[in-house]
């Protein structure tokens, strides 16, 4: 995507956002509450929760990797490339294209680029999957909570709901026979109008790559513990992402309950990945929020604060992976300079013995003269 093209969707992405707080009127709401002793302490508990979902993502990447080249990572050290990974992510359009070619390359360097890769393509799938199962989940919770949404909202869940569904079922039944070059082809022969030309095109210029893909599913699943333990990981943690907004409007005085954090975060979490090329989902997460709380009789100007704590400490958690990024390129900048200058000492000094074995040769040369002509 061209660098025009993402500043544009980025810009749409603030305008909605900005639109949505203009609704809002910004006037009556009670900033002050952002600096109150209990947000404050809602804060500190959202870092906690992101703390817990870290080491879930960790965990998996561990398990991903198998024992021995995950002892040669180190766990602090794969936590700093999972943490980054996800702020590139974060920060990039169409969310995978940035953390995981970083991801790829830092492991590469202690256990190899066939492992990286591996490990990388199987997180990132891992990842993905656990989303589906959430926003499966949160479309079972909304029927179950009795449709708290309008005639359109309801038929929109129910098919997102039975794609999701279906999407699980596919993939545990065919983890081992391959999924994304069966997916893409049987979607481009359905002729379904602009989609089935985009997977045909995608599936003609990597078909390659999404066949690694498949061989590197394949191969993980032939494992089943392995396979299901990281797969059930994955919903955990997403489980752990809609606790910060339960914790975030309990601590704003909102009558929720954990059922509305997970309707919240799954159906925001659907709208931003359906506009996956806006940044950061700038707006888009902001406004499935806003449908969910609209459904449950939370104000505006509750929703609004409890968006702004979502966003700070996802600034936070970005801001914390870039600078990760920064100290290890400076430290491999610093290891480098060292290197060099000890390869031109060493330079130097072969050069020195060089110099002084041929004046030695010189001089027993000379010396050799001298005895002949005496």
């Amino acid at each position: 995507m061209k660098k025009r093209y993402k500043l544009l969707f980025f810009i749409l992405g603030l305008a909605g956002l900005a639109v949505m707080i203009w609704r809002s009127h910004p006037g009556d709401i009670d900033w002050s509450l952002l600096v109150a002793p209990p947000i404050i302490i809602s804060f500190v508990i959202q870092i906690v929760i992101w703390l817990a979902i870290f080491a879930v993502h960790v965990f998996v990447y561990r398990v991903m990797l198998g024992r021995e080249d995950a002892k040669k990572v180190g766990f602090f050290r794969l936590s700093k490339i999972v943490v980054s990974g996800f702020a590139l992510n974060n920060v990039t359009p169409a969310g995978l294209v940035g953390g995981e070619p970083y991801r790829i390359m830092e492991l590469r360097q202690y256990c190899g680029t066939e492992k990286a890769l591996s490990a990388t393509l199987n997180f990132s799938v891992f990842y993905v999957m656990g989303h589906v199962m959430l926003w499966f989940t949160g479309s079972v919770l909304y029927f179950v909570t009795g449709c708290p949404g309008g005639v359109a909202s309801s038929v929109g869940l129910a098919v997102a709901g039975l794609l999701c569904f279906l999407g699980c079922v596919f993939f545990i039944r065919h983890k081992s026979t391959g999924l994304i070059v069966p997916v893409f082809e049987r979607v481009s022969r359905w002729h379904i109008p602009l989609v089935s030309k985009y997977t045909r095109k995608q599936l003609e210029n990597k078909r390659e790559r999404f066949s690694e893909v498949d061989r590197q599913i394949a191969a993980f699943s032939s494992d089943r513990r392995k396979f299901y333990s990281a797969l059930l990981l994955e919903y955990f943690s997403r489980l752990l992402e809609s606790l910060e907004y339960y914790v975030i409007l309990v601590f704003l005085g909102a009558a929720v309950n954990p059922v509305h954090g997970i309707l919240v975060l799954s159906l925001a979490s659907l709208i931003g990945n359906l506009l996956f090329m806006i940044p950061m989902q700038a707006g888009t997460r902001e406004g499935g929020m806003g449908v969910v709380l609209g459904w449950i009789d939370v104000s505006s100007e509750t929703g609004i604060l409890a968006a702004l704590l979502y966003r700070l400490r996802e600034f936070l958690c970005i801001a914390v992976g870039i600078i990760l990024i920064l100290i290890d390129k400076k430290k491999k900048k610093k290891a480098a300079e060292t290197t060099a200058v000890a390869d031109d000492s060493i330079a130097d000094d072969s050069i020195a013995d060089d110099s002084i074995a041929d004046d030695s040769i010189a001089d027993d040369s000379i010396s050799d003269d001298r005895q002949h002509r005496q």
